[in-house]
C-alpha cells in the first residue's frame, strides 16, 4: 500500500510539473453560435493595469469536446475559467460572470493574480472590472440590440416568471439570465436560434406548465421584438435555471 501511494504522489507531482511546464492561459467559455468568449475577453483584458505573458483561450457548448476534455487536452496550463454559467471544475478554479468583480474573493484565483500583479495593480484591477462588468455595460458590448430597452423588458419578464413559479432566484442566477435572454433575443431577432433539443415532443408534454408560463412572462419582449420563442430555446432556459438556480420560495 505505501508502495501504490508514493507512486500516486510521484505521478501526481509529474502531472503538476508537465502543466507549470505549459504556456499559463485563461480560458473564455460562450454559447454556441456566438461571439460572448472573445467579447469577455476584451472586457476582461481591458481591465488589466499592464499586460501580462498569459494566453486568451475560447470555448463554446456545443463543441465536439466536452469541457473537461478541453482542459485536459489543451496544450496550454488554464490558470481559471470565465463564463456566463457556473461550472465546478476539479483542479481550475472557475468564475461566473457575476463573480468576475468580486476574484479577490476566490482564493485560488488571488493567489495566481499575484504572480502577475502586485497589490496596487490588483485593486486597479478590481476597480477596472466593477467598471467594464456591470450589467448594463456588459449587455450594451455583447449585444447589438439596444441595453435600455433589452434591460427593461427582460427585468419584466424575470420578475413574472419568478411569479409565476413561485420562487426567487439568486442575485447571480438572474445576473447571468440576463445575459442569455439577451443572446437568446439577439438570436431570434437574427433569426439564428438554438434548433437542438434532445427531445422537444417529450419536454412539451412533461414541461407544458413550465412552457405556459415562460410565453406568458416574455409576451413583453415576444410583442416588442415581433419574435416567437421556439420549444429549443425555451427548454435551454429551463435546463440554464435547472443548472444554475435551486431557487428560494
Amino acid at each position: 500500500l505505501r508502495e501504490a501511494s508514493a507512486d500516486s504522489v510521484s505521478a501526481y507531482r509529474l502531472i503538476e510539473s508537465e502543466e507549470k511546464n505549459k504556456e499559463p492561459a485563461i480560458l473564455f467559455m460562450g454559447e454556441k453560435g456566438t461571439d460572448i468568449a472573445l467579447k469577455m475577453k476584451e472586457l476582461f483584458w481591458s481591465s488589466f493595469p499592464k499586460e501580462i505573458p498569459v494566453k486568451a483561450l475560447y470555448w463554446n457548448t456545443g463543441q465536439q469536446n466536452s469541457l473537461e476534455e478541453y482542459i485536459r487536452d489543451s496544450e496550454y496550463h488554464i490558470l481559471f475559467s470565465i463564463g456566463v454559467d457556473r461550472y465546478e471544475l476539479l483542479d481550475t478554479p472557475h468564475l461566473d460572470i457575476s463573480e468576475v468583480i468580486t476574484l479577490n474573493r476566490n482564493p485560488r484565483v488571488y493567489e495566481i493574480l499575484k504572480d502577475y500583479f502586485t497589490e496596487e495593480e490588483i485593486r486597479t484591477l478590481l476597480n477596472n472590472l466593477v467598471k467594464n462588468f456591470s450589467l448594463q455595460n456588459i449587455i450594451q458590448h455583447l449585444t447589438i440590440l439596444n441595453p435600455v430597452t433589452l434591460t427593461d423588458r427582460i427585468e419584466v419578464s424575470l420578475d413574472l416568471l419568478q411569479h409565476y413559479l413561485n420562487i426567487r432566484f439568486k442575485p447571480n442566477t438572474i445576473m447571468s439570465l440576463y445575459i442569455h435572454l439577451s443572446f437568446l433575443i439577439e438570436r431570434l431577432v437574427t433569426k439564428n436560434p438554438i434548433e437542438s433539443c434532445r427531445d422537444p415532443e417529450l419536454f412539451k408534454k412533461e414541461r407544458s406548465g413550465f412552457i405556459g408560463m415562460v410565453e406568458k412572462s416574455f409576451q413583453n419582449i415576444t410583442d416588442h421584438y415581433h419574435v416567437e420563442i421556439p420549444i429549443s430555446e425555451i427548454a435551454y432556459i429551463y435546463e440554464f435555471i435547472e443548472h444554475n438556480d435551486d431557487g428560494e420560495n
